[in-house]
């Protein structure tokens, strides 16, 4: 029953995985991110098309047993690609990361033009060598990268606000637990490769791994649907910018104070410039805003609408947003006309993607929860 379990699965996962993965690469020919997740759930696919070949067509897998499509190395490093890819730094150089992968790969091209060599490679004698290297290094190399990317996810989230809002932020939790998935799925597996296990306990653990697969499968072709490409990495290198716009020692030494006042006037006049296209657009009100929607909308480089907003109103991109919203919460909140509104639906009414949202930022600007402004103003 439980065999049953396991083959019926495996099969429908590796076949789901191979369905998304080509829809991805075929629909995607914009979104390189996509194009990266497509072949990741080949990549990921690889060890369970070569169990399938093993179990269904033996005979037929005699002459091709060493085919090389099981990427021990390369699932977690590509995903972190994937990653790199959303933030949009991947770049040429990002391939060394598949350098063992590649090594991976050579060695079953090797073994599968030369079953013979294979035979001996696969020996008895190299029992030791095997055990390291199919078994226990791939689960912790796997690992390792996985938490290289929880790393660097977190390190972006850290420079979301200054171009985007908290939404953004949110949005790459998925990343983060999809990273603790497989931590868990590969110390699983180096577990039962390591522990003494009776039967029945070895097979069950078999049945969650091929269902923790087919998990991140759905998981990963689901949120990876939804998850925009965001410019955070090239942001945060052309980002040095705003710290040398307000440092004191900023400009040419040389410039007449005349030149200096009028620099001033105008830096005033466009900060005026952005305030006024806020409230006039009420732009905070979408959900979707972030730096370089304003920079498109008002013609204006967003390094520069960047450098404005630190400069005049010493906060970062979210923070700047989120003050527009919390003023404009305020006046629902005390106009009698909106009691009808819950606060779940001043919320989204100002820009908030949740209650939650609303509360955390409300109280960090007011001091206060909006339940708590809400009595203040009634007693008023």
């Amino acid at each position: 029953m439980i065999e049953s379990i396991f083959k019926t699965t495996t099969v429908l996962v590796t076949f789901q995985a191979l369905i998304f993965g080509l829809v991805f690469i075929l629909n995607s020919k914009k979104s390189k991110p996509l194009v990266l997740l497509g072949i990741f759930l080949f990549v990921y696919s690889g060890t369970n098309i070569t169990w399938m070949l093993q179990t269904n067509f033996p005979s037929f897998f005699a002459s091709i047993r060493y085919i090389p499509i099981v990427f021990s190395y390369g699932i977690t490093p590509m995903f972190f690609i994937y990653v790199k890819s959303v933030i949009n730094s991947f770049d040429k150089k990002d391939f060394f990361h598949f350098i063992p992968a590649i090594i991976e790969f050579i060695l079953g091209l090797v073994l599968f033009i030369s079953p013979n060599l294979g035979d001996a490679f696969y020996s008895v004698d190299n029992k030791l060598f095997l055990l390291i290297y199919m078994v226990f290094i791939p689960p912790l190399y796997n690992i390792m990268y996985a938490i290289i990317t929880i790393r660097y996810v977190v390190k972006q989230q850290k420079i979301i606000p200054n171009f985007f809002t908290d939404i953004e932020k949110k949005r790459l939790n998925w990343l983060i637990i999809t990273c603790l998935i497989f931590i868990t799925d590969y110390l699983l597996e180096l577990i039962s490769s390591t522990v003494q296990l009776n039967t029945m306990f070895d097979t069950l653990m078999y049945v969650f791994q091929v269902l923790s697969s087919g998990f991140i499968v759905y998981w990963i072709s689901i949120y990876g649907l939804t998850q925009k490409s965001l410019l955070i990495e090239n942001s945060f290198t052309d980002s040095s910018h705003i710290k040398e716009s307000i440092s004191p020692h900023n400009g040419n030494e040389k410039d007449s104070p005349s030149k200096k006042v009028n620099h001033q006037r105008e830096t005033d006049e466009d900060y005026s410039k952005i305030l006024t296209f806020f409230v006039d657009t009420k732009i905070y009100e979408n959900k979707e805003i972030n730096i370089f929607l304003v920079s498109d909308l008002m013609q204006i480089p967003y390094k520069e609408v960047s450098r404005l907003i630190n400069t005049h109103s010493n906060k970062n991109f979210n923070q700047f947003v989120n003050e527009f919203r919390i003023k404009e919460a305020k006046r629902l909140l005390s106009d009698p006309s909106f009691d009808k509104y819950n606060f779940a639906g001043i919320a989204e009414e100002v820009g908030f993607n949740s209650r939650s949202s609303f509360f955390t930022n409300f109280k960090k600007v007011e001091g206060i929860t909006p339940l708590e402004f809400k009595k203040k103003m009634s007693s008023k």
